[in-house]
């Protein structure tokens, strides 16, 4: 329905009003159904205009009415000057549409990107690591030995009864089986990413969104990062910011440290059953024998410990099962399938 002025077919008010706040018009008769009515708005001067609400109503029948809200309309100078040939204009249209970006605002939207950034990258910085020959210097057994002259043992005596740990283990001291067995139970992708699996941990959000059981995520990287800072790994850190300060721990830890010393650091500060740390101490221990001479069974018995070492024989003896390994393999397998046949086979 066109108001005065209109140049399609449509109702003409019968009578019309015009005031400096309002527009009036009046209809003696309308169709049924739906329409619009149209009106031209003059603006002479730049700025926020808000205007009245349109309201409808029967003139005999108070009862019958209606009320629509209007947007604001912003008036702003087009910034057409006269050496674009033409004089400066206006602009205007809603205020969600005509909304000026000027030089004020976006130094106040950077300001507030800066100190959101400032803030989450406080709030998520993981503490200081030391580097890999810090950590081998430190590194104290929880024996002392007694050699004569000839370097054969004389005596040895415990010196520290927190934990017991052997001497640094090297890790071409470690039969190759209990490497791989641990890389595969933990970390299999941990040769192939730079401190983080992306893939896992997509995997282990999906889960949790869903709510479903989800292995963890950490790789062997973010695990030794809680070794050396137990700030990143003490008990109840499972919200989103222990996790990007852990996650920001691995890479860093990636930055400095080769795989190899990652690996082999990692392999001597887990703690294994009891009061076991480290490899050595765990081979000594449970199977009386050195980390050279770990065998494959040992080796999957070494990585069922990993997750919880205070399982009782029962978990520890499906974890190191040759069956339950074998599972892990084929449903690896079987997602790798999957994956590929969603991107075309």
């Amino acid at each position: 329905m066109l108001g005065e002025g209109g140049d399609s077919d449509g109702v003409q008010p019968s009578y019309i009003e015009r005031g400096n706040d309002s527009w009036r018009g009046f209809f003696a008769w309308v169709p049924r159904g739906r329409f619009t009515v149209s009106y031209a708005l003059r603006l002479n001067g730049a700025g926020r205009f808000s205007l009245p609400p349109t309201r409808v109503e029967a003139m005999y029948s108070p009862s019958v009415r209606a009320q629509v809200p209007n947007q604001p309309v912003v008036v702003g100078q087009s910034g057409w000057g006269e050496r674009g040939g033409r004089a400066a204009g206006l602009l205007v249209g809603p205020a969600d549409v005509a909304f000026r970006f000027t030089p004020r605002r976006a130094l106040a939207l950077v300001g507030v990107v800066a100190v959101l950034g400032g803030g989450l990258d406080y709030t998520t910085r993981p503490p200081p690591l030391p580097d890999y020959a810090t950590v081998r210097a430190r590194w104290r057994p929880s024996e002392a030995w007694l050699y004569d002259r000839h370097g054969a043992l004389i005596d040895s005596a415990r010196v520290d009864f927190a934990a017991r740990r052997l001497a640094w283990t090297p890790l071409s001291a470690i039969a190759p089986d209990a490497r791989a067995a641990i890389v595969r139970a933990e970390d299999h992708r941990f040769f192939d990413h730079g401190g983080v699996d992306w893939v896992a941990l997509a995997g282990a959000t999906r889960a949790r969104i869903e709510r479903q059981r989800a292995r963890g995520a950490s790789t062997l990287s973010m695990q030794l990062a809680g070794f050396l800072s137990p700030t990143l790994a003490r008990p109840g850190a499972r919200g989103w910011i222990d996790k990007v300060r852990q996650i920001r721990a691995g890479r860093a830890l990636e930055g400095r440290w080769s795989k190899d010393q990652i690996l082999e650091t990692y392999l001597n500060l887990a703690g294994y059953r009891g009061e076991a740390q480290g490899i050595g101490a765990a081979a000594l221990g449970l199977f009386g024998k050195t980390p050279a001479s770990l065998t494959r069974d040992d080796a999957l018995l070494l990585a069922a410990l990993l997750p919880d070492p205070r399982a009782d024989a029962a978990t520890i003896a499906r974890r190191a099962s040759p069956r339950c390994w074998a599972r892990r393999a084929a449903w690896r397998s079987i997602r790798a399938w999957r994956r590929i046949c969603r991107t075309g086979c």
